[in-house]
């Protein structure tokens, strides 16, 4: 059984970029949109933790604020803004198909939308 360290590297990945003319334009471009993909998937996650972290200490702040109207107010806000926050991210995919759709793009599929590009 060969280890990974043994196969030569032409066997693992293609040759892409560089000064290769032979290189196809379409599978350099799943590069770019994988790269664009995992950007907006790892922006989400990110909002999401986020919504969590916000949610929960404005939580923890209401509970330990001990009938103080002003900590009871600054939770609140906190977990009013986690929640806006948590809808403007929802808000955003919604707003992107709407736009994409009305303008004859995939925005939300970055491939398709550079495949159209390149292929003229």
């Amino acid at each position: 059984m060969k280890q990974l360290a043994q196969v030569p590297l032409d066997q693992i990945a293609p040759k892409v970029g560089g000064y290769n003319t032979t290189g196809d334009i379409l599978r350099q471009t799943t590069t770019v949109e994988l790269i664009i993909t995992n950007a907006l998937t790892v922006l989400t996650i990110v909002g999401g933790i986020m919504f969590v972290l916000y949610f929960l200490m404005g939580a923890l702040q209401w509970v330990s604020s001990g009938g103080d109207k002003g900590k009871i107010e600054k939770a609140r806000n906190t977990m009013t803004n986690a929640a806006i926050g948590l809808i403007a991210i929802t808000l955003s995919y919604s707003i992107a198909w709407i736009v994409g759709k009305v303008l004859g793009l995939e925005i939300l599929k970055p491939g398709e939308m550079l495949r159209n590009a390149i292929t003229f």
